[in-house]
């Protein structure tokens, strides 16, 4: 049978049956292709799930020591090693070398034995070595050097004794250092030392213990230690303060009583190694100490058989327990159920150390397996893969067989080596193909070949390349002659041929992405998403909708809808694997496809979206994995080829891992400590003061063996209507929480799996005294006190409104007065004074009737100006500051144009969306108006300057001319107008400013101030 890793129960174990160096265990690693590392007694191991390879000393380049002590693999896939001989080892698992570094021997040192007793790399990556006497090493992995500090012995020990035989590191970062006797913490960061004083709490016994610490966990504030002979105990980190947990006070241990040799946490539970009692495990929360596979008590501890006695060592990695024994070699145990069943090829020549599976498939019809050995051909098994119905083989030791191609329901094509070969299925019987004729470069060597849909094969014969040919005329041409630029951008080495439903054939190369020919003969370059260049497929399936699958070689998977013929729209799909590290695919009848990953498998359900890899953990052998080289979808189960037979992977793999369920440890309210273990407890609520309302809730898995694949859930009735997933966060805070009865829920799964049982807590936040009847009685009185005073409010608003819509009905009864006043006092005197005129011209003659007519024209142009001054200061369409500005520029030049006089304008607004009043608008136009006339009529000017400015809240208006001037002193308001705009500006609370020099003009400034809104 195949080896006992591919058809693993729970628990394998690796012994010197398959291999082993020696069952006396010391340690153990797992490198980065998942192949186990293990030290024993008698030499290092490599085991890859079939064979044990072992690396003794002697000669350059070997291990110092054939007795491995500790060994740790790091972050760069290096591992670290100490034997019993003086040196720090390196090994390059992937290079299959090492290098060999003398330890320091600094002189407190000189007088122990030289050896690596432990090494450890702590969270920052740190390389710690203890070695010799009383030495912890820093190693520097760039230098090659160490920086050593002294560790002196706690309590006191034989000089040959003063060794650090344990390095624990707990959440902190601290090292503790566990001696012959006793313990040394140790701060990385300042390199600090300080003894530990370990003692009982007074009134217990404990002055008998020398404490002799071989393993130790952290669990929080204390770390729970095991000692060689004396048990376990739970220690207070911060003075040293140790209880015994196991086994009671009142037992009297023997000399191989309870020899505890290392301890390792996974979630809750801690799983110890003994000499005695074999591998126990520790519920971290109770204290209570079990068989890993039977109820441990103390009546029957010395009688019940140990599961792997002299269990020394512990690993856990991924879904798996690794136990290294003293006495049985090294165990897996896994949780998971093994869903992996091998098969055994017949026996073959002795000498081959493996004989290949390239591929395998089964049959659609018969449901019969179908084998692609590398020696000896295709072997067909039935549907169970228990029985071999015949072998398609010529015996020849030197044949090398490579792939086949079913040709129709009864004949294999098998690409061969010196030449292929045609297997009849019924009776296996083995002929030369006729179509292959002898002198052809099709006559020699094929590794592959592929059907071309029609009536044709292409095959691949090594350094000749590609050739079609031909199966009814036997025509053998090479791809070079007919294709030359096809043949050589796929170089010289082509993987693959895929010819799809709609007859294109996709050429897959080595070395650059695939080329498509088309059914007219068209060759056209597919480079695929950016994101999966240079987009080189190592193969191609398609699916039962159409689709096609493209594996890219160690990048990602990407997918072409079906019938579609722009290859430009393939799409990149890699973002809902688990992993992009994919080189074959099959596809399946059921539409999931499979990808084969480096020592694993990954199926990708499309419709869902949804990805299961499938590990050595599962059962899968560490080496190739090769698929079936049929492009038609597959029937369930999947089969796959590897070392020396195949295997078929049931649907029980797929199935997700067992939910686990929730512990609650502890319950915080505002960082203080509430309750612990309350998934444990009866039930009752717990009553908290309003003033407790943060409240956390720290959660653990049940998960024995992976909980970093875990995901937690949570909800709290009467805040959350739905289940809030928190991924793998187990601390879960929840502020401001009301008065009330709460209930917190919370529940696990593992891997996307299904959800597991749920976990309760309840809790009340009782009310302040001011939630209480009385004083919300006192509360109500207030409001409605408050409603009464809002009420009175309102109607105060109210009536204020009312006066203020008063006082504006009577400035808009004011404002009609003044229009009437204004259109009786402009337009009816220059309506009167223009018909007075009129009447002058009609009785008199000549030339004073052309002046009475000029006058006439003079009064209609000078009403028709206040007509439209009077309708623009009323337009609701025009009360901006901007509006204003424009129509006062605008009426100052037409004035001045009509008055035959130069005009520079400026105009300096910064908001001209400034709303201004009626009153605003009509006196800044009706000043303006006064002091241009002014101008014209008074200053005998040849120009005249305008500026209007805003700024700091007012509006500055200066107006001034290079005419004849007065005296201001003498003058003033006689004739110029000026007493109306004095008037004016007063209304408006500005102020005027008259400077006038004779002969030599007249500046006036009026600055009003801006108290309108912004729209």
């Amino acid at each position: 049978m195949l080896h006992a890793q591919l058809v693993a129960p729970q628990l394998k174990t690796i012994t010197m049956r398959d291999g082993l160096s020696s069952d006396h265990v010391q340690c153990m690693a797992l490198d980065q292709r998942g192949y186990l590392w293990i030290g024993t007694s008698d030499g290092l191991n490599r085991y890859d799930g079939k064979h044990v390879k072992v690396y003794r000393a002697g000669g350059i380049g070997s291990i110092p020591s054939d007795l491995v002590l500790c060994m740790t693999s790091a972050e760069d896939g290096l591992i670290h090693l100490g034997t019993s001989a003086p040196y720090l080892t390196i090994l390059d698992p992937l290079a299959d070398t090492l290098v060999n570094i003398p330890l320091p021997v600094p002189d407190f040192s000189k007088h122990g034995e030289q050896r690596a007793n432990r090494i450890h790399i702590d969270r920052k990556k740190r390389i710690w070595v203890a070695h010799g006497a009383r030495c912890l090493s820093r190693f520097d992995p760039i230098t090659r050097s160490f920086t050593t500090v002294e560790i002196a012995p706690p309590m006191p020990t034989p000089r040959s004794r003063e060794v650090i035989i344990g390095i624990h590191e707990d959440e902190q970062g601290i090292l503790w250092l566990a001696t012959f006797k006793g313990m040394v913490r140790f701060d990385p960061e300042r390199m600090s030392i300080e003894p530990v004083d370990l003692h009982a709490p007074s009134g217990e016994p404990g002055d008998g213990y020398s404490f002799q610490i071989r393993g130790a966990v952290d669990d929080d504030s204390c770390l729970v230690i095991g000692t060689w002979s004396e048990g376990i105990f739970r220690m207070r980190k911060r003075d040293g303060e140790v209880r015994l947990l196991w086994p009671s006070p009142d037992h009297k241990p023997t000399f191989v009583d309870h020899m505890v040799q290392d301890m390792l946490r996974v979630d809750g539970i801690a799983y110890v190694a003994t000499i005695d009692q074999g591998l126990l495990r520790m519920d971290l929360l109770t204290g209570v100490v079990e068989h890993f596979d039977r109820t441990l008590s103390e009546e029957g501890c010395r009688s019940s058989k140990p599961l792997l006695p002299g269990a020394a060592r512990l690993m856990h990695q991924g879904d798996a327990l690794y136990i290294g024994s003293y006495s049985v070699g090294l165990a897996v145990w896994s949780g998971r159920n093994n869903a992996v069943s091998a098969i055994q090829l017949p026996a073959h020549d002795p000498k081959e150390e493996t004989d290949e599976v390239f591929a395998v498939h089964r049959d659609p019809g018969s449901r019969n397996l179908f084998a692609h050995s590398h020696h000896r051909g295709v072997l067909v098994y039935d549907s169970t893969g228990t029985n071999l119905l015949r072998q398609l083989h010529r015996p020849d030791p030197a044949r090398r067989y490579y792939q086949h191609l079913r040709l129709d329901a009864d004949r294999l094509l098998l690409g061969s080596a010196p030449h292929a070969w045609i297997g009849t299925i019924g009776t296996g019987a083995m002929e030369r193909p006729r179509f292959f004729m002898e002198g052809t470069p099709c006559g020699g060597m094929t590794w592959w070949a592929r059907g071309d849909g029609k009536n044709g094969l292409w095959c691949f014969t090594g350094t000749n390349g590609i050739h079609h040919v031909d199966t009814i005329n036997g025509r053998c041409i090479a791809i070079a002659d007919t294709l030359p630029d096809l043949a050589r951008s796929l170089g010289t080495w082509p993987w693959d041929i895929f010819t799809d439903r709609t007859g294109r054939q996709w050429f897959l190369s080595a070395t650059s992405p695939p080329v498509m020919l088309h059914r007219d003969g068209r060759t056209e370059r597919v480079t695929g998403p950016e994101l999966l260049a240079p987009f080189e497929v190592s193969d191609m399936a398609q699916a039962p909708d159409g689709r096609l699958w493209f594996a890219v070689k160690h990048t990602g998977l990407a997918m072409l809808e079906a019938d579609a013929t722009d290859v430009r729209s393939i799409k990149d799909m890699s973002a809902q694997l688990t992993s992009r590290n994919v080189t074959d695919i099959v596809a399946m009848q059921d539409g999931s496809l499979w990808l084969t990953l480096p020592n694993a498998l990954q199926r990708f359900d499309p419709a869902t979206g949804r990805c299961r890899v499938i590990t050595v953990v599962d059962g899968l052998p560490s080496g190739p994995l090769n698929f079936s080289t049929s492009h038609a979808p597959l029937m369930p189960p999947l089969v796959v080829g590897t070392w020396e037979g195949f295997f078929t992977v049931r649907d029980e793999a797929l199935a997700p891992v067992p939910p686990p369920t929730v512990q609650i440890p502890r319950m915080l309210a505002h960082d203080s400590l509430i309750a612990t273990l309350l998934d444990r407890s009866t039930g009752r609520d717990i009553a908290l003061t309003h003033d407790l309302n943060r409240i956390t809730f720290f959660l653990r898995s049940t998960n024995l063996i992976d909980h970093q694949r875990d995901e937690f859930a949570y909800r709290l009735i009467g805040t959350d209507t739905t289940w809030i997933n928190a991924g793998n966060e187990d601390r879960i805070t929840f502020n401001n929480l009301p008065p009330g009865d709460h209930r917190f829920e919370a529940r696990a799964r593992t891997a996307q799996g299904p959800w597991g049982a749920v976990t309760t807590a309840g809790f009340t936040i009782l009310p302040p005294f001011w939630a209480t009847w009385w004083f919300r009685g006192v509360m109500v009185l207030a409001m409605m006190v408050s409603a009464w005073l809002a009420f009175r409010a309102l109607l105060r608003v109210r009536l204020r409104e009312q006066r203020i819509q008063l006082e504006r009905e009577r400035a808009l009864l004011e404002e009609r007065i003044r229009i009437a006043h204004d259109l009786h006092d402009d337009l009816g005197s220059s309506l009167a004074l223009i018909a007075m005129e009129g009447e002058l011209a009609r009785m008199d003659g000549g030339s004073n009737a052309r002046d009475a007519l000029k006058r006439v024209s003079e009064g209609a142009r000078e009403v028709t100006d206040n007509m439209r001054r009077i309708v623009w200061a009323l337009g609701s369409g025009q009360e901006t500051l901007g509006d204003l500005a424009a129509y006062i520029r605008s009426s100052a030049a037409e004035l001045m144009e009509r008055a035959e006089l130069e005009l520079d304008a400026t105009v300096r607004i910064a908001t001209p969306e400034l709303k201004l009043t009626a009153d605003q608008r009509r006196h800044l136009l009706l000043i303006t108006k006064e002091l241009l006339l002014n101008v014209v009529k008074h200053a005998g000017a040849h120009s005249t300057t305008l500026r209007m400015a805003q700024q700091n809240g007012h509006l500055a208006l200066i107006v001034s001319d290079d005419g004849r001037g007065f005296d201001t002193a003498a003058r003033m308001g006689a004739g110029t107008g000026t007493t109306s705009v004095q008037q004016r500006v007063r209304a408006l609370g500005g102020t005027l400013d008259i400077r006038s020099t004779q002969g030599e003009g007249t500046t006036v400034e009026v600055t009003v101030p801006l108290n309108a809104q912004e729209v």
